[in-house]
C-alpha cells in the first residue's frame, strides 16, 4: 500500500476501518488482532502525509466493536491506550468476558494461504503504482 499511496500522492486519505476483520466476528472469517489493526491505522495516521478521515464499517461482535473503536480512536488522537487496560463495569460488562480488557487477540484459524498464492498477490500489487502513474499521465494531471 505504501507504493500505491506514493503513486497517488494524496492530499486526503479516507481510511475505512472495518472491525469485522477482528477475530471472533460472526460475519467474517478474518483472524486479526486489535494490535494488528491498530498498527495499520497508526501507520496511516502518524507516517502518511495528508489529512485523514477514519470511517467505520463492519464489526458484528458488539463488545469487540466497542473495544476496536475505543482503541482506534485513541490512536487517531495520538494517545494510544494500552491493550491491557481493564473494561470499566457497566450494563454490558458481561459481554466482555472472558478477558474484560481492551485487547482482542488474534484467533486460531488455520492460515490456508500458500506461499505461491502470496507471491502472486504481491506480484500483482507491484504493478499497481506504475498503472496509476500511467493513468495519471493519460488524464493530463500535472504535478503541483
Amino acid at each position: 500500500m505504501e507504493q500505491v499511496k506514493d503513486a497517488f500522492e494524496p492530499d486526503y486519505i479516507i481510511l475505512q476501518c472495518g472491525l469485522d476483520s477482528l477475530a471472533e466476528d460472526p460475519c467474517a472469517t478474518f483472524n486479526w488482532s486489535l494490535a494488528s489493526l491498530g498498527q495499520c491505522v497508526d501507520r496511516v495516521i502518524n507516517h502518511w502525509k495528508g489529512r485523514k478521515l477514519l470511517l467505520g464499517g463492519g464489526g458484528y461482535h458488539n463488545a469487540n466493536a466497542a473495544r476496536g473503536w475505543t482503541y482506534l480512536t485513541s490512536i487517531a488522537l495520538k494517545n494510544p491506550l494500552s491493550l491491557d487496560v481493564e473494561i470499566p463495569d457497566h450494563v454490558g460488562f458481561p459481554s466482555y468476558a472472558p478477558s474484560f480488557i481492551l485487547d482482542v487477540p488474534a484467533g486460531n484459524m488455520q492460515d490456508l494461504n500458500s506461499e505461491e498464492d502470496l507471491r502472486l498477490v504481491e506480484a500483482c500489487f507491484e504493478k499497481v503504482p506504475e498503472l496509476i502513474q500511467q493513468k495519471i499521465s493519460l488524464m493530463g494531471v500535472q504535478d503541483t
